[in-house]
């Protein structure tokens, strides 16, 4: 494993992470201007759908139906707890490989996007779902998908890192 220097993780910690929370606030304000209220629109014969959803609770809104005490303990203080640590173990660890930090600005920066929306408003803004027929997912927005890509990268780590790749 290549560790990636300390001031190089800094940097690219930080722009990944500014870039995508910035990113996925703008798109989370043109769904609200453009989408809330409205009937979904449709693309690719209904495959991609835009439409305004307001979730209270996790994917799938799962925990929508918690208390609000415990939706916050959940969705607010452990999550701002796990992005801490993991920003510790990026910003400060000894040796840190370049999957680690793209799967970890990945997770960051959506674990913030969604953070922000959490703290700020109480519920995410989710605007997209993509599927076929009946087999669709759930509305998801750009911090879901950097959440999604950090996950796929660090799967991707593991598995070059386990055959010596």
């Amino acid at each position: 494993m290549q560790s990636v220097p300390r001031k190089q993780r800094i940097a690219v910690y930080a722009a990944v992470t500014a870039l995508v929370v910035l990113l996925d606030q703008l798109a989370k304000v043109a769904a609200v201007r453009w989408l809330a209220g409205e009937a979904p629109r449709l693309w690719l014969g209904g495959s991609f759908r835009l439409q305004y959803v307001e979730n209270r609770g996790a994917f799938l809104s799962l925990g929508a139906a918690l208390p609000e005490a415990a939706r916050t303990g959940i969705f607010v203080v452990a999550v701002l707890a796990v992005l801490i640590l993991i920003s510790i173990y990026i910003l400060s660890g000894a040796q840190v490989a370049r999957g680690e930090l793209w799967a970890a600005s990945l997770f960051t920066s959506g674990g913030v996007g969604n953070l922000i929306d959490r703290v700020l408003l109480g519920y995410v803004r989710d605007f997209a779902n993509i599927g076929i027929g009946p087999v669709r997912t759930g509305v998801f927005n750009l911090a879901d998908v950097a959440i999604t890509a950090g996950a796929i990268v660090l799967l991707i780590h593991l598995f070059r890192s386990r055959s010596g790749g």
